[in-house]
């Protein structure tokens, strides 16, 4: 704008601002219905801040400083972490992502696979 009046408007410019890190994953829970199985459950997040790319599921054994990933679809709102040990306490924490990052993790979920079915015995004498 001058004092000669206002020029012609320039054609329109689509901006998208760049995606946010999303909020954590809600209600999180885990069950071992399996020997070497634990189903995560989850709620996605309430904002996601960009599209949605997915989960992550952080799992280890309690005391060991291992932690592994597994990765669900952001249209997923369960999981089924597999391969596990029998009979042993696992720490579950999830988070969510898109092109901004990844989420804070959720709180720590504790969930024990079931006992495995015992070997056959090798000889049995009566």
């Amino acid at each position: 704008y001058t004092e000669g009046g206002e020029s012609e408007r320039s054609g329109e410019v689509l901006v998208r601002t760049l995606s946010g890190v999303p909020s954590t994953p809600l209600s999180v829970t885990a069950s071992g219905g399996a020997p070497d199985a634990i189903l995560v459950t989850w709620e996605p997040p309430t904002e996601t801040n960009g599209d949605l790319l997915g989960y992550y599921i952080y799992y280890q054994v309690v005391g060991s400083t291992e932690t592994l990933r597994s990765e669900a679809g952001p249209d997923q709102t369960t999981y089924s972490i597999s391969g596990l040990r029998p009979a042993t306490e696992y720490v579950i924490t999830l988070t969510a992502y898109t092109e901004g990052g990844e989420s804070e993790r959720s709180g720590e979920v504790l969930v024990q696979t079931m006992s495995g079915v015992p070997s056959t015995p090798l000889s049995v004498t009566a």
